[in-house]
């Protein structure tokens, strides 16, 4: 399941990555504001990441996965609405979360349960169903572009986000331990904390 998710997660977002530098220049954009948008997402996703594999410790890989799969598609649907370049680049901080809370846990999944003598090939096609979503997505993005300009692009990646969501749905795992550290009511991992802000 998390192999599926992981491929319609990246086709969505690049799907829309594609695009929407395109968009932000059609509302009086800059090149400069192009550069925010992926710097928000990535910043966000700096802080988030290294603390993912103790929340999902704590309460299991959905409870961490679906606030990520509410946040992409609430992000989908409030970008068909921001007309200014700086709400749409303030909306990319929903993208990186998503991004962030969906991903890293799918991959903790695919390496905590899987049978040992066969994890390396499973988390091998974890990673080469993001990479296909990846090569997808910009050539998809271009096509329905031309055929409908971005509101059919906003439509296709509103769609393949609501399927991530049905798929973080589907996703079993075993449960979580609410008082393991770094669970949600606990505080956030002082080393992981660290990471990020070395990375940052």
């Amino acid at each position: 399941m998390c192999v599926g998710l992981t491929f319609v997660l990246h086709l969505s977002t690049y799907l829309l990555n594609t695009q929407l530098p395109i968009h932000l220049l059609t509302l009086g954009g800059s090149h400069a504001h192009i550069g925010w948008l992926f710097g928000v997402t990535t910043a966000v996703g700096l802080v988030l990441r290294p603390q993912v594999g103790g929340w999902k410790g704590g309460y299991g890989a959905r409870a961490v996965m679906v606030p990520g799969a509410l946040a992409l598609v609430m992000t989908m649907l409030a970008l068909t609405r921001a007309d200014t370049p700086f709400s749409v680049i303030a909306l990319m901080i929903g993208l990186g979360i998503g991004n962030a809370l969906i991903s890293t846990t799918g991959s903790i999944v695919v390496a905590n349960e899987s049978p040992a003598d066969r994890r390396g090939e499973l988390l091998s096609l974890f990673y080469v169903f993001s990479s296909v979503g990846v090569a997808l997505g910009p050539p998809m993005g271009f096509a329905l572009a031309e055929l409908g300009g971005m509101r059919l692009n906003f439509a296709a990646v509103i769609a393949t986000s609501l399927l991530a969501v049905g798929l973080v749905a589907l996703v079993r795992t075993t449960p979580g331990n609410p008082g393991a550290p770094g669970g949600f009511g606990l505080r956030w991992s002082r080393h992981a904390a660290a990471a990020s802000l070395a990375l940052i």
